[in-house]
């Protein structure tokens, strides 16, 4: 699974050379408010679950096997039940906290991939830039160390202009 709101890296590995079993992401701490808001509104749907933070993966960026599939019927099936509560709940997001409450309830297993499949909140970590000083290469560094580029944490206008000039820094590379 790849939000609309990523882009791979045209020279990007096969992520699945890595893929065995279960889900494979990268952890979401980005926004602790954002993450005990979107838990706590969300926790009495799930109120004998536990979420492990440090396994708490990002929805927009996912791999898995054929035998995680189950779950997300799952999650489906619970939304329907559901939805009425689940609808109004406001802020934290959408599927993302529930998604991470299905893996714990169907023991999917969890595993964690470095960040360069998954680079969350690219302005937070200042990697809109190269390394100016050198002069010889100002490539940005998202580009450098990472495969998956996920345009998240600001608003959508800046998103869609942000996306659109990196694409036309980047193009020639998938022709």
């Amino acid at each position: 699974i790849v939000d609309s709101d990523t882009m791979v890296k045209w020279d990007a590995p096969n992520v699945f050379d890595l893929v065995t079993d279960g889900v494979y992401g990268v952890n979401d701490l980005c926004d602790m408010n954002w993450l005990f808001q979107s838990i706590g509104q969300r926790q009495r749907l799930y109120p004998n679950i536990e979420l492990d933070l440090m396994k708490y993966l990002n929805a927009g960026v996912l791999f898995f096997t054929n035998d995680v599939l189950p779950t997300f019927k799952n999650l489906l099936d619970f939304y329907k039940e559901n939805r009425s509560e689940i609808d109004e709940i406001r802020g934290g997001g959408k599927e993302q906290t529930l998604l991470n409450f299905q893996f714990v309830k169907d023991n999917v297993k969890v595993n964690l991939l470095s960040p360069e499949w998954n680079l969350l909140s690219i302005h937070r970590k200042n990697m809109f830039i190269g390394n100016w000083q050198l002069n010889n290469d100002t490539t940005p560094y998202f580009i450098k160390y990472s495969n998956v580029w996920h345009f998240t944490g600001f608003p959508i206008e800046d998103r869609i202009k942000i996306m659109s000039e990196v694409w036309e820094m980047i193009k020639q590379n998938y022709e």
